[in-house]
């Protein structure tokens, strides 16, 4: 099972009557508490589930600017407790331009655009974040390239996760 971890908060949050846009004007305890029902509702699924998302956004992610130099990370402690291995598509700054581009174009997105600069530096912000989140809860953390995606995904992932669910069971 694969969800996208931004619909299920859109999910909780139109349970509510609101909308991410409504969530992005909540201020960080708020949102922390949307978050955690969010994973909550992840652990409810049964076997497997990839949940794709980020640990952390640009803090004014508006301005496009390449002056950022602070994010604001939104990895949990419930995050910490429910993730087992976490996979970190190592991409290209140029690659993930594109990306949101095209997510605003054909999924009628409204992701702010970025500068190249801000976006690299997002990725190397997101793998320091998680290393330090993954040594600290005991969770298996690896950088995956588009080229060894697929193989990856089951010698780093699927195997450990097989392992450990035989452990715990």
């Amino acid at each position: 099972r694969c969800l996208e971890g931004s619909l299920v908060l859109q999910d909780i949050l139109s349970e509510q009557g609101e909308n991410l846009q409504d969530f992005h004007q909540k201020d960080a305890a708020a949102q922390a508490d949307i978050r955690n029902l969010a994973v909550q509702r992840i652990q409810h699924y049964r076997g497997v589930t990839v949940v794709a998302g980020h640990c952390s956004f640009p803090h004014d992610s508006s301005s496009g600017s390449d002056s950022v130099s602070s994010f604001n990370n939104v990895f949990t402690e419930s995050d910490g407790a429910l993730y087992s291995c976490i996979l970190y598509l190592d991409k290209k700054p140029e690659d993930i331009y594109q990306q949101r581009l095209q997510d605003n174009e054909i999924c009628k997105r409204s992701r702010p655009v970025l500068s190249l600069s801000l976006i690299d530096q997002w990725i190397q912000h997101e793998k320091e974040v998680l290393e330090i989140e993954c040594k600290k809860h005991g969770i298996y953390f690896a950088l995956i390239s588009d080229d060894m995606l697929e193989e990856h995904i089951v010698k780093h992932a699927l195997s450990p996760m097989v392992a450990t669910v035989s452990s715990k069971s």
